[in-house]
C-alpha cells in the first residue's frame, strides 16, 4: 500500500492532562511533565494530522470518570477547513521565515475523534462505570494499565469477565503493558 506523504493522518494515540485540574501521581517522578499538556502541543507536530484519539494519561483512579470527562470536553470541531487552498499550501510557494508570506502556517490541533478511558475492569461497579463513560458521548475504548498488575493477573477470572463487560458494552480494550 502506497500513501500520498500529502494524506491526512489520524493519530491514534494522544495524551493531555493538567494536574491543577487532576491528579497524576506518576507526574512527581518526572518534574519536566509535571505542567499542563494540551492538544496544541501534541508530540507528533505533523501539519497532515487531522484528526486524534485521546487516551487516558493515568489519572488517579478514582478520578477516571473526571479524566475521561476532561478528555471528552476537547472532542470539538478543529476549525480546519479542508476545501481552504492557502497561497503558502502550494508547491511552488516561496518558502520565508514563520509567519511570512509563503511560510506554512502553524498547523490547527487535531480534531479529536475519540476517546479511551481508563477503567478498573476487576470492579463490581464496572457496568456502570462503562454506562457512565458512554454517557459522556465520545469514549470509543477503555484501558486497564496492566503493567501495575501483579504477575498472573491476566489469568484471573474477574478480568477475564471485565474483559466480557467492555465487549458486551460495544467499546474496545486497549492494553497497556510496559
Amino acid at each position: 500500500m502506497t500513501v500520498d506523504e500529502d494524506s491526512p493522518v489520524l493519530d491514534a494515540h494522544v495524551h493531555v492532562w493538567d494536574p491543577a485540574r487532576l491528579p497524576y501521581p506518576w507526574l512527581a517522578g518526572v518534574p519536566a511533565l509535571n505542567r499542563p499538556v494540551t492538544l496544541d502541543e501534541r508530540s507528533d507536530g505533523d501539519p497532515r494530522t487531522r484528526w486524534c484519539l485521546l487516551v487516558e494519561a493515568d489519572a488517579r483512579r478514582d478520578q477516571a470518570l473526571a479524566e475521561a470527562r476532561f478528555m471528552a470536553e476537547l472532542t470539538r470541531p478543529s476549525g480546519r477547513d479542508e476545501r481552504r487552498t492557502d497561497v503558502a499550501d502550494r508547491p511552488d510557494s516561496p518558502p520565508g521565515p514563520p509567519g511570512e508570506p509563503g511560510q506554512r502556517p502553524d498547523p490547527a490541533p487535531p480534531e479529536v475523534v475519540g476517546v479511551v478511558a481508563a477503567v478498573d475492569l476487576c470492579s463490581p461497579t464496572l457496568a456502570a462505570d462503562l454506562r457512565a463513560l458512554l454517557a459522556l458521548g465520545p469514549v470509543v475504548g477503555v484501558r486497564h494499565l496492566l503493567q501495575h498488575e501483579p504477575d498472573g493477573a491476566l489469568a484471573d477470572p474477574l478480568l477475564a469477565r471485565g474483559l466480557a463487560v467492555v465487549a458486551e458494552a460495544g467499546l474496545v480494550f486497549d492494553a497497556c503493558v510496559r
